[in-house]
């Protein structure tokens, strides 16, 4: 696939692909929580609208069992040899801990559920 010609991108190129997780902090209850959400990359950036159909059939079954399979992978890969609920303290500097060089407590456990059964 190539991209489309618009008048912002005049100019058509090879689109490229790759699974990716996106990584965002959101603080919910005053607790801070990294939030990964496995996705796909789209090269160049303003293909990704034209990709669509590609994203659906890519991303459209990723439900339960394999989404957890998914992210349990990139936690894998972002945090090696974790155990699932096992902690990891993170800090960006050596020396004590402050405001300029805080305490990042990671937990490696998913928010997988499964259906009760009765």
């Amino acid at each position: 696939m190539v991209s489309a010609i618009t008048p912002d991108h005049p100019k058509s190129e090879e689109v490229w692909w790759a699974e990716a997780v996106r990584l965002d902090v959101d603080e919910i209850d005053g607790r801070f929580w990294l939030v990964l959400k496995p996705d796909v990359w789209i090269w160049p950036k303003h293909a990704r609208q034209q990709a669509t159909s590609f994203l659906d059939e890519r991303l459209g079954n990723r439900f339960n069992n394999r989404g957890d399979a998914l992210l349990s992978a990139w936690i894998n890969v972002l945090l090696p040899s974790s155990g699932r609920a096992a902690d990891h303290v993170l800090k960006p500097f050596e020396g004590p801990e402050g405001p300029g060089s805080p305490k990042i407590v990671v937990n490696a456990r998913t928010a997988f559920s499964r259906r009760m059964i009765a």
